[in-house]
């Protein structure tokens, strides 16, 4: 069978294998280093296959995605600032009128 990057994926799990890895646990200073072994693991098989650079391709791709949706959240922020700005002028402007006329009627 072959997984999404094209690498062969016959290995069969049994019980003596998944009993045998939870022996080896490290115990040191609270850091477990299995997940990082399992990463590294993960990243030689991704670089053995032959769409290797198609999945670096698609990352690429997803961080791009990411970052162009943390500008437009951001340009939709700096817009309801400035709308908020333009509001708070057109009433500070008001009541700039509304003073001038209290001012100019009492006289």
């Amino acid at each position: 069978m072959l997984n999404i990057f094209g690498a062969s994926t016959n290995k069969s799990l049994n019980t003596a294998d998944l009993a045998h890895s939870s022996e080896k646990k490290y115990g040191g200073n609270g850091f477990d280093p299995t997940g990082l072994e399992r990463a590294a693991k993960a990243a030689q098989e991704i670089e053995k296959s032959t769409h290797a650079g198609l999945a670096f391709d698609v990352f690429q791709q997803r961080e791009l995605t990411k970052q162009l949706e943390h500008g437009v959240q951001q340009a939709a922020y700096e817009m309801r600032t400035r709308h908020y700005e333009l509001g708070r002028v057109k009433d500070e402007g008001v009541e700039a009128r509304q003073t001038l006329v209290a001012c100019l009627s009492a006289y």
